[in-house]
């Protein structure tokens, strides 16, 4: 009896379940990741005011030559250089972010493909764990079965041998030991006779 708790214990093991912990992090990561814009708002206005400020120059420059021509035309050349460059470095920079985005959700994916790895394997290892245990039990209840069944054959092969064995105590041992010892033996024994 003494036994049987800690088998039924095992037989009712049930496996843990372990879910997955991703980054809590990862949304706010990819939003501010897919966000990221290059500003040149402020770089252009400071061209058109430049550029502004050139023409009106322009026009109290000789006003009566061609000079003042020439001038808004390379005013107007460096204001187009100046935008063009200011949208180059608008697109390497995007560009850069892109690069970047693209790397981190590259890690957040490894992240996620790793933190779901580690639970499937825990949620495997877990129940493999709970399916030995419960083996464990059934091979419990096997070996305590055979050893209920070799102490009833025990016992009955016993109960069958006393009464040659009580006739060969009889040429030792008087009536009243074999009457003690029958006395003593368990009432499964007790059809045993000592008297001559």
């Amino acid at each position: 009896m003494s036994t049987l708790p800690g088998i039924i214990s095992d037989l009712n093991t049930k496996p843990e379940h372990f879910d997955a912990v991703y980054n809590p992090y990862s949304s706010t990561i990819r939003d501010v990741m897919a966000g990221r814009r290059y500003d040149i708002d402020a770089a252009m206005a400071e061209g058109r005011r430049n550029r502004a400020t050139s023409n009106y120059n322009a026009n109290a420059f000789n006003t009566n030559t061609g000079a003042n021509l020439a001038y808004r035309l390379q005013s107007a050349r460096n204001y187009d250089n100046y935008v063009a460059k200011l949208r180059d470095t608008k697109n390497n920079v995007e560009n850069q972010y892109k690069a970047e985005y693209a790397n981190a959700m590259n890690d957040l994916g490894r992240q996620w493909v790793n933190a779901t790895n580690l639970a499937v394997d825990q949620n495997a290892r877990s129940r493999a764990a709970a399916r030995n245990i419960q083996r464990q039990g059934l091979s419990e209840i096997g070996e305590l079965g055979q050893t209920i069944a070799k102490h009833y054959n025990q016992k009955k092969r016993d109960k069958e041998m006393l009464p040659l064995y009580m006739e060969f105590l009889k040429s030792g041992f008087n009536s009243g030991t074999l009457s003690a010892l029958a006395e003593n033996l368990p009432k499964q024994y007790k059809r045993v006779k000592t008297k001559k």
